[in-house]
């Protein structure tokens, strides 16, 4: 938050705004990826203005810190009180959770439940000891588990990809205790996606679709409306232009080179552009997979390649010497990865899912390098110290930078004014805009709808414009150029695009800006 207080804003503000309308309007479909989320937000409205991000990003951190005490926990009984304190230590400061405590949607929040659902699971014992337990404690232990996976699910469902890897970890792990595998994964599997769909779960039961469509729903592996942005350019597109739409981008694609249509064939094949063959899918697949490894070595995500000097190690020493817990740990990012990639065809990178993982395997080979030094206890215990200040120094360093670029290019004075310049509008406003400038509508309730300027200047063109904005009732617009503006003025009302500056620092607030620059 230092660098918050010193600006006296953040460089980027989470969708408030969103999240309020999935209370007040009762539809969770805007925010369904963290569906928990806007009702435990809710908890202290009362408190905080929902146009106030400080508040919020500051109940994030919190989070964030208190995910740390369930993370020692479950790393203690894989790999003991060292390995633990090291990863408590580290995850925080690695820059994929340094900033992502900044950003209010969700996975913070889901890694207290997921590092709980992970300790409960291993105090049954039957994995990290490989013996069998009463029948009664482990019953306890995984309704436990799985009511905290359920959770960690509900704020951030992109968990759920973990599901496919986890059941078929514990069928190759615990085949010879299948009475309790049968019963465990009954009670895992029904007590977190039970969890999952509450959220929702009055919202899809008054939708008039089949049982099968309702179970879709609360599971999230079907969606009422299109993922705007990803692949079509806006809503009117999508349920007015559609086919034209993917023929045009299908022609487009074709004169690509044969690398970019590469790229491009994942959101074809999501979207329905092209037929989904077998072959196709796992070329995608592979290709996404291969895009996917930089991630695992840049600086903005785990420091650069700097811990990879520790994790090596540590992987290393798991397989030699406990060999069940290495499997499992590189088991769940290699089966998520396939998930996504081959499944799904997602291009986003998911390392936020799993860098724990990484966590752990760096605290292991820090521990396992300072034992080759020395064998005595203080002194390796100083080494430990040396070594983790070190490691955290340079997460520090990357962080740093990456906050300096990122207020280099902030665009959050702009979007208070904006706010400010939506709020004053009539309560029955809709306000078309592009989709570059969504983040203007980050804190305001005032309603909106994406047209892209491509689309407008073809509704012109075909006499269609004044059709397309009274089909969703738009009565104003901004952000769009000069031409577009003044042709979209004929209809509805302009909203000026605010200008402003950032305020003039202080010599204290520079001096803290450069030791942060």
């Amino acid at each position: 938050m230092l660098p918050i207080w010193v600006m006296g804003y953040p460089y980027e503000l989470p969708n408030l705004a969103g999240m309020h309308r999935v209370i007040t309007d009762g539809d969770p479909n805007f925010f369904l990826g963290s569906r928990m989320l806007p009702w435990f937000l809710l908890l202290f409205s009362s408190f905080f203005s929902w146009g106030d991000p400080l508040p919020w990003i500051s109940i994030n951190i919190v989070a964030l810190c208190i995910s740390l005490f369930p993370l020692w926990w479950c790393v203690n009984k894989l790999a003991g009180n060292r390995v633990a304190w090291i990863s408590a230590v580290l995850f925080p400061l690695l820059p994929l959770h340094f900033i992502q405590a900044l950003r209010v949607d969700g996975y913070v929040f889901a890694y207290v439940f997921l590092f709980f659902s992970i300790a409960f699971f291993l105090e049954t014992n039957t994995f990290v000891k490989n013996k069998s337990v009463s029948s009664k404690r482990f019953a306890i232990l995984i309704l436990l588990s799985g009511l905290s996976f359920g959770l960690a699910l509900a704020f951030r469902d992109a968990f759920i990809l973990f599901l496919p890897g986890i059941v078929i970890a514990a069928i190759f792990f615990g085949y010879r205790y299948w009475r309790h595998l049968v019963s465990g994964l009954v009670i895992f599997l029904g007590v977190s996606l039970f969890v999952y769909s509450l959220p929702i779960a009055s919202h899809v039961a008054s939708q008039d679709v089949s049982i099968i469509e309702k179970g879709l729903l609360l599971i999230g592996a079907e969606r009422s409306t299109p993922s705007i942005g990803h692949f079509y350019p806006d809503l009117y597109t999508y349920e007015f232009e559609k086919d034209e739409y993917i023929k045009d981008f299908v022609a487009e694609v074709s004169t690509w080179s044969k690398l970019d249509q590469l790229g491009a064939q994942n959101y074809m094949q999501i979207f329905g552009a092209t037929s989904s063959t077998l072959i196709p899918r796992i070329l995608i697949g592979s290709w996404l997979i291969i895009g996917s490894i930089p991630s695992l070595f840049l600086q903005d995500y785990i420091g650069g390649v700097f811990l990879w000097l520790f994790i090596l190690p540590g992987m290393f020493l798991f397989f030699k010497k406990r060999r069940r817990i290495f499997l499992l740990l590189v088991w769940l990012p290699i089966s998520l990865e396939v998930v996504i990639r081959y499944l799904f065809l997602a291009q986003r990178s998911h390392l936020m899912d799993y860098a724990w993982v990484l966590v752990i395997f760096a605290g292991v080979g820090i521990v396992s390098i300072t034992q080759r030094l020395t064998s005595n206890k203080k002194n390796s215990i100083l080494i430990i110290a040396l070594i983790t200040f070190m490691v955290s120094i340079q997460c520090m360093q990357a962080n740093r930078s990456q906050i300096a670029r990122f207020y280099n290019k902030s665009n959050t004075l702009n979007i208070y004014a904006a706010t400010k310049a939506i709020d004053s509008l009539p309560a029955d406003s809709i306000v078309a805009y592009p989709s570059s400038i969504k983040e203007y509508f980050y804190l305001t309730d005032t309603r909106s709808i994406i047209f892209a300027p491509t689309t407008l200047y073809s509704l012109h063109n075909k006499d269609s414009l004044i059709f397309a904005l009274n089909n969703y009732a738009v009565t104003h617009a901004i952000g769009y150029e000069e031409l577009l503006s003044k042709l979209i003025n004929q209809h509805v009302d302009i909203i000026p695009m605010p200008e402003v500056s950032a305020p003039a620092a202080s010599s204290f607030v520079s001096l803290i800006l450069h030791w942060f620059r």
